[in-house]
């Protein structure tokens, strides 16, 4: 491969990577890399790690291709390299994961790309290949990566069982059947991992962690996000005396006709259904919001507990039996778009600030109502919407921020655009001015009148060119502009204009 590669436009841009990286050329490159490091402090003083060091850094610096064996599957740092061919694919999709994390690590600017060669000829290979990449995506239900891949299965050796088949399978019949067998045997080995792994999710980890793990729940299962639980929630508050309702399932049998809406079995997170899918944009679903939004909320106090709903939540330390004083207020901002906001103000009865993250969590705990209403003190009360008010404009300026780096990464894209055009143009420009003072410079040597004529008509024909490249320039220099002119106004538009608040509730709280 490598004589082929240098016979093809890449000699002296190779370098090889094997388990002792002895061979002559990673020598030189050795010792070349030992010279220059000697009194830097870089040398490890282990030959087979400075070998492999003096190696990477060749590749990174001067070379441009790396033929690697296994060897190379496990310890490197590539992450400036952003394509991997697997010449040969390995029977474990375990070592396949372990080539593409070399190139997949911290600092990586591009897209990874992984090119797999089978050969279409071989039926095995074809099987192989297929097998290994069922392999990933079967736990792409648990983590949603390939990268959270858990290992080989229990009581399988997926390696042995492949070589096996090479081994003594013949004909395409014997090949399909010995491969159906292990396909078998895998999934039936994998679906008791995958439901052991989620219930292990599920029970154990904050659901913080559950929703960074992309976990998919099973129909009957666990809600599939924090937002999927209050909106069930929610249902189930607004529709209490309209449905009956299934925690279970997640699915409601609706008996009194509400908003036009059709009597019957909704399902809200079933892809396969018997009934009606209910998410939110059904007219059910907005008569819902749109109620929950018209209620005329007191100030009282409300006792949290952790553990009694279906989330695993986590709250912070200081939280926990706490109590303290909280207000929801709402931000209308009104700038390119309508955006609408809910920010929790809270603290503790000992000064401690709560994020707006820890209030949202506190909400998803189990609660009760204890008191519907509550006399705050009013020196609280000042506290309170003070903070509030601030809360408030750090989320304005934070807006504003995130719209002036709009226009900062807007105005970045015009100015090379911009770069870009007149450039071209001047270049071209240049050009043709020197055409020019070459055919002036042959004009004044010329040895008769029909060469100079003709020398002449080639002049004039420049000239209009470069008439014609002016306009061109002028043209594009009014263009840029006019999308300057553009992007003022869209700038103008995404400046907030105008803001609304109110608060929702003042409470006291409680966590036990």
């Amino acid at each position: 491969m490598k004589e082929f590669l240098e016979e093809n436009g890449y000699r002296g841009k190779i370098v090889i990577f094997n388990g002792s990286n002895s061979d002559k050329e990673s020598n030189a490159i050795y010792c070349d890399w030992c010279e220059r490091n000697a009194h830097k402090g870089v040398l490890s003083g282990i030959q087979a790690v400075d070998r492999r060091m003096a190696l990477v850094e060749y590749f990174r610096d001067t070379a441009e291709i790396m033929i690697a064996t296994e060897a190379a599957a496990e310890g490197l740092n590539l992450q400036f390299c952003s394509l991997i061919v697997n010449y040969d694919l390995p029977w474990n999709p375990q070592r396949i994961e372990q080539r593409i994390g070399r190139c997949h690590r911290y600092g990586q600017r591009s897209d990874v790309v992984v090119v797999n060669f089978v050969n279409q000829r071989n039926y095995a290979d074809l099987r192989v290949y297929n097998l290994l990449m069922d392999k990933f995506y079967l736990f792409n239900d648990v983590f949603g990566a390939s990268d959270e891949i858990l290992g080989q299965t229990d009581g399988i050796d997926f390696e042995k069982r492949i070589l096996q088949i090479y081994q003594e399978c013949r004909t395409e019949k014997e090949n399909n059947n010995a491969f159906e067998q292990l396909q078998q045997d895998m999934q039936k080995e994998i679906d008791e991992r995958l439901k052991e792994t989620k219930s292990q999710v599920l029970q154990n980890f904050d659901i913080d962690v559950q929703e960074r793990l992309k976990l998919a729940k099973e129909q009957a299962g666990a809600f599939l996000n924090r937002y999927e639980h209050i909106f069930w929630e929610l249902t189930k508050f607004v529709l209490a005396d309209h449905a009956v309702f299934d925690d279970l399932k997640h699915s409601f049998v609706l008996t009194k006709v509400v908003a036009g809406c059709k009597l019957g079995k909704y399902d809200l997170l079933s892809k396969v259904t018997d009934g009606i899918p209910y998410r939110l944009s059904h007219p059910l679903a907005q008569y819902v919001v749109n109620k929950a939004l018209d209620l005329d909320l007191e100030s009282g106090k409300i006792i949290f507990e952790q553990g009694k709903n279906a989330l695993k939540i986590t709250l912070p330390e200081s939280m926990r039996n706490a109590t303290g004083y909280m207000v929801l207020s709402t931000l209308d901002v009104s700038a390119f778009d309508i955006e609408q906001y809910s920010l929790f103000t809270a603290y503790t009865e000992t000064g401690h600030f709560l994020t707006q993250e820890d209030c949202e969590k506190l909400f998803l705990c189990a609660g009760t109502v204890v008191s519907p209403t509550v006399n705050i003190d009013s020196t609280v009360l000042r506290k309170l919407k003070s903070n509030s008010e601030q809360h408030v404009k750090s989320k304005l300026s934070e807006i504003d921020s995130r719209n002036l780096n709009y226009f900062r990464e807007e105005e970045e894209r015009i100015f090379r655009w911009e770069r870009d055009l007149i450039d071209n143009i001047e270049r071209e420009l240049d050009t043709i001015k020197r055409q020019i003072r070459e055919q002036e410079r042959l004009s004044r040597h010329a040895t008769n009148l029909e060469e100079k004529a003709t020398i002449t008509r080639k002049i004039d024909e420049l000239e209009r060119l470069k008439r014609r490249k002016r306009n061109e320039l002028a043209d594009r220099e009014d263009e840029i502009g006019e999308r300057r002119r553009e992007m003022i106004a869209e700038l103008d538009k995404r400046m907030v204009k105008q803001t609304t608040t109110d608060n929702v509730f003042i409470i006291e709280w409680q966590v036990n």
